[in-house]
């Protein structure tokens, strides 16, 4: 039984009279001599295993009965119970109250140990391991999914036949497996005595032996089985049919060789006398070795495509640039995207009008629907930006109770936090994220589809203040600079000193956003947080992250306004461009920033701060910063504190950032961010080569910007970098 089930067992066979201080004392009492066992015995490892199997099977209705007590004894602890919560698993209840149970064996855990030990490690990854999930990663190398055979009903039903097994008939009829034969093989009268020749033994090996072979090699065997030869003589008495052949039957065991009649021949290969009939007739006509068997073997297929067709299609698709996911590519390792200015359709036309622009033979000008069948079943593409965001666990239809409750304690969080600014002056409330890369140049002719252009990037801000609410955009291009920690930081320190200038009595500060690591969760962005922390500009700055797959933020929403704008533009050359379609999106005033010159090198702030990165909070618990981390806070410069929910009532735990032997606290006015001269990006010897291509299609008035990038750039070309994780 599992450990799940034996809690809910004892909860449903709890006593209700049974007084609750009783309870409570003899857990705490049983507690302490698992206690003084693990002194004893040196062996932690044994005796956390112990106490925490014990406590959950026989001692899990004490601890669901002290909530109160565990909460006031241990609070400190309240975060990683809850984080445990919703991250329990199958095996364990999602029952109100079972939550405790899990706060209870760390409390265990923190007791058996002293101040300034840290807790088992064999032990914690144990406990770790109950409660996750670990899947195995499928190389899916094609859109569709692949046939499996063997899988089909039809196919089992074969196997099964053929091997003598159980199976189900196209009927639904359920026949029995293949048994042999336990009495008489034959007639009594049988004058061979085949019966007395075979023991069960005999019968078993013959039998098991047989139905080993596929079809072929039994029917060989059959015929090895069967010989022929003329009737000697016949009847005197004139009959309309006579018998011309006779035959006789012959099994081999044992290096031995004996003659049996038909009926024990069917009786020990456990098959009627039609399959003996359609030998007998083979060799009536001569034959002298079996058919080979040609079930699923003809080439009578019309409408297969030809395989130099296919090799065409084929390489068709292989000239349109295909892009990875930044962030699923170890989930998706074959998964590709193609350009959202594509579709199937377009793709096909394409490959008419390119047979037809080689004289290719009527047989490549194929349909849409095969062109279609080889793109999914050859390729796993799709179009537009890879969609890595949404909720895996809504996706596989295993969104519970919990989950609900969590990403609508999200909404509702927002919800509130939107209603701060009009409450209270000092407060700003914003939201941020990355729209999908825009490319540049954006052109409507064919010939596009099959290069590679340079990436237009557009950071969006979404500030709310007791006065306004205003979208601010920064934008840059591929060249310019990349999209990572540095660039987003750059952007949120260049918003917070345009909000300063509009806004100097804003001293809290309120930030929404998703937990993408590489721009807005890592250490980066928590070292300027402590840098406006430190010069004044802010007093509190609070970061919240939403659940994954359900951040709909108020950028999200200009995002979508300017989408649809940017749909109505079949050309687009120059970044300019790009920057009145985004501020004519808005129906407010939007702020558009163009951030060339507005790039600082965040990467040496830590030094300059004197700011270490830690990996565990005060308490000496590991800090998983990337994974579990929903709220943020920076109350004041050298630490910050975080939790694991957004929970208004659960503790905060800190974790501070001063370096080892630091005690001083470094002065606002000696840190100087140091601001880059000169670009950051670049583009690839790849993309430059296709930007040549694409001039005959850009105006000529525009032209010129495209000479000046290729300039800039062709002398030291961007190196494609594999991606590193930050905290």
């Amino acid at each position: 039984m599992s450990r799940g089930k034996h809690i809910l067992s004892l909860i449903i066979n709890k006593n209700e009279e049974k007084a609750v201080e009783e309870e409570n004392e003899n857990n705490y009492t049983f507690v302490n001599k698992n206690v003084n066992n693990q002194d004893d015995s040196g062996n932690q490892n044994n005796v956390n295993d112990d106490i925490s199997k014990q406590i959950a099977e026989e001692h899990a209705d004490n601890f669901l009965s002290s909530e109160s007590e565990d909460k006031s004894s241990d609070s400190e602890y309240e975060p990683e119970s809850s984080e445990n919560e919703s991250t329990e698993s199958p095996d364990e209840l999602s029952l109100p109250g079972t939550r405790n149970m899990s706060g209870a064996l760390h409390h265990i855990t923190a007791d058996t140990r002293s101040d300034g030990d840290l807790p088992d490690p064999v032990f914690l990854e144990r406990r770790q391991n109950l409660k996750r999930k670990i899947f195995e990663l499928k190389e899916k190398t094609s859109k569709k999914r692949h046939k499996n055979e063997n899988e089909w009903k039809r196919k089992k039903s074969a196997i099964g036949r053929e091997k003598g097994e159980e199976y189900l008939s196209q009927k639904g009829k359920l026949i029995p497996r293949k048994k042999i034969n336990e009495e008489m093989l034959c007639k009594e009268k049988c004058r061979l005595k085949c019966t007395n020749k075979f023991n069960l033994e005999a019968r078993e090996a013959i039998l098991k032996k047989y139905y080993s072979l596929d079809v072929n090699s039994k029917n060989a065997l059959l015929f090895n089985s069967i010989s022929i030869r003329p009737v000697k003589r016949h009847l005197t008495t004139i009959m309309k049919r006579q018998k011309k052949f006779s035959f006789t039957y012959s099994i081999t065991y044992n290096q031995k060789t004996e003659i049996i009649c038909r009926d024990a021949l069917c009786s020990l290969y456990q098959f009627n006398r039609k399959k003996i009939e359609i030998i007998q007739r083979k060799l009536k006509k001569g034959e002298c070795a079996p058919t080979p068997d040609k079930r699923g073997q003809h080439t009578n297929r019309p409408h297969k495509i030809p395989e130099d067709v296919v090799d065409a299609i084929t390489n068709h698709i292989q000239q349109f640039p295909a892009d990875e996911s930044h962030y699923s590519r170890n989930k998706n390792c074959h998964k590709k995207y193609l350009s959202p200015l594509l579709n199937v359709c377009q793709m096909h036309k394409l490959y008419i009008e390119d047979c037809k622009s080689k004289n290719l033979e009527d047989k490549f000008v194929v349909k849409l629907s095969s062109y279609n069948k080889i793109f999914c079943t050859k390729f796993n593409l799709s179009f537009g930006t890879p969609r890595s965001d949404t909720c895996s666990i809504c996706d596989s239809g295993q969104n519970t109770e919990e989950h609900t409750e969590s990403f609508k304690m999200a909404f509702e969080m927002q919800k509130l936090d939107r209603q701060k600014p009009v409450l209270n002056k000092k407060t700003c409330y914003i939201t941020m994220d990355l729209q999908q890369t825009m490319p540049l140049p954006k052109l409507s002719t064919n010939k596009a589809f099959y290069l590679r252009q340079m990436w237009y990037y557009n950071f969006g801000v979404h500030c709310v203040t007791s006065s306004e609410s205003v979208p601010y955009f920064f934008n840059w291009t591929e060249d310019m600079a990349n999209k990572g920690s540095v660039e987003i930081a750059s952007c949120l320190y260049r918003f917070c000193h345009l909000l300063k200038d509009q806004n100097e009595d804003i001293t809290h500060l309120i930030i929404w956003s998703d937990s993408c690591a590489g721009q807005n969760k890592n250490f980066n962005i928590i070292c300027l947080y402590q840098l406006l922390v430190l010069n004044g500009t802010f007093d509190i700055i609070e970061h919240k992250f939403p659940e994954v797959g359900h951040s709909y933020l108020d950028s999200d929403r200009d995002f979508g306004r300017i989408e649809k704008k940017i749909r109505k533009h079949e050309n687009i050359y120059v970044p300019e461009q790009y920057s009145n379609i985004i501020k004519s999106a808005s129906t407010k005033n939007a702020m558009t920033i163009n951030m060339e010159n507005y790039f600082y090198n965040f990467d040496e702030l830590p030094l300059k701060l004197r700011l270490v990165n830690r990996k565990t909070n005060m308490l000496k618990e590991k800090l998983n910063f990337r994974d579990n981390v929903k709220w943020i806070k920076v109350d004041e410069f050298g630490s910050f504190w975080y939790k694991n929910n957004l929970d208004e009532f659960s503790p905060f735990h800190k974790v501070e950032l001063f370096k080892t032997g630091v005690k001083t606290l470094t002065r606002a006015d000696e840190i100087k961010l140091h601001r880059f001269s000169e670009k950051r990006g670049g583009l690839t010897s790849e993309k430059q080569n296709n930007l040549r291509a694409q001039l005959q299609y850009i105006k000529d008035e525009y032209k010129w910007y495209y000479e000046k990038i290729l300039e800039e750039n062709e002398t030291n070309p961007k190196v494609k970098k594999t991606s590193r994780r930050t905290v």
